[in-house]
């Protein structure tokens, strides 16, 4: 009887084992930075998660040269390591044949197998430009607010390679019904005014103004920016001059009133 209480209290605790074992933590190594280092030079480095370790793993990195009009791989990198030394390799330094000035989109995938047959991957893209100081220009908005009404421009740099664009822009959860004005006179930016009207004066208004853009046969660089804010309307003007013109009209009885008394007091009494 003992023999057999041993027995299954081994297969219980291996059985335990085998079930920690299948508890695989699977998360792939993912893009950490893409650093511009000259003019045609970048440095692309990633970074490894606290996962179960993996017994293959295979990085790409693919570049698309987006000043060109077929939007193909111009250049690709792939590696293969045994999971076990997969922490030895985090980054690899680009400097082949890369054109300055020249934006670059640069996509990164990891695949991952583990001992369990188990796979992951994950993919990435990222846009940079071969140019020291890296300045890439971003979308910005300007806001122009009235007693009744609020104007809101978005305005998307000329510059940057993406091939499409939105832009919305909602006031307390809806859209404008009036047209969507379109300002391409600016050289720096294409520009679009949205307008609320009949709103009341001197209250507060939610804003939400959304940009999305990608590249076209580029897989993985949609990007959503979202600005969420508080705007308040002003006050009505023409109150304003209303009770300006009675405060005067009021001033001017008074000092007829006592210049009359005056003039009783100096010539009557």
């Amino acid at each position: 009887m003992q023999h057999i209480v041993t027995s299954v209290i081994v297969l219980v605790v291996l059985f335990q084992s085998h079930c920690q074992d299948q508890n695989w933590i699977i998360h792939p190594a993912s893009l950490n930075d893409v650093k511009v280092v000259n003019s045609t030079t970048l440095n692309i480095s990633w970074i490894y998660h606290d996962e179960s370790e993996p017994s293959l793993v295979r990085l790409t990195i693919d570049l698309y040269n987006l000043a060109s009009s077929h939007k193909n791989v111009e250049y690709q990198y792939v590696f293969a390591m045994n999971g076990t030394d997969r922490r030895n390799y985090s980054s690899i330094v680009l400097n082949h044949s890369l054109k300055p000035n020249t934006y670059y989109s640069v996509c990164f995938e990891a695949y991952q197998i583990y001992h369990s047959n188990a796979s992951s991957t994950t993919k990435t893209c990222r846009v940079t430009k071969t140019v020291l100081p890296t300045v890439i220009p971003t979308e910005q908005k300007e806001i122009v607010t009235d007693s009744n009404s609020v104007t809101v421009s978005l305005l998307w740099p000329r510059e940057l390679p993406y091939t499409t664009y939105q832009m919305n822009v909602q006031l307390n959860g809806r859209n404008t019904s009036l047209p969507i004005s379109n300002q391409t006179s600016n050289i720096t930016f294409l520009i679009q005014s949205f307008q609320f009207n009949n709103l009341s004066s001197s209250q507060e208004y939610r804003i939400k103004s959304t940009f999305e853009y990608w590249i076209d046969d580029i897989p993985l660089t949609k990007n959503t920016l979202t600005i969420e804010e508080i705007v308040r309307t002003r006050a009505p003007t023409g109150g304003n001059n209303l009770a300006t013109k009675e405060q005067l009209n009021t001033n001017v009885m008074i000092f007829v009133l006592l210049n009359l008394v005056l003039f009783f007091i100096h010539f009557v009494i």
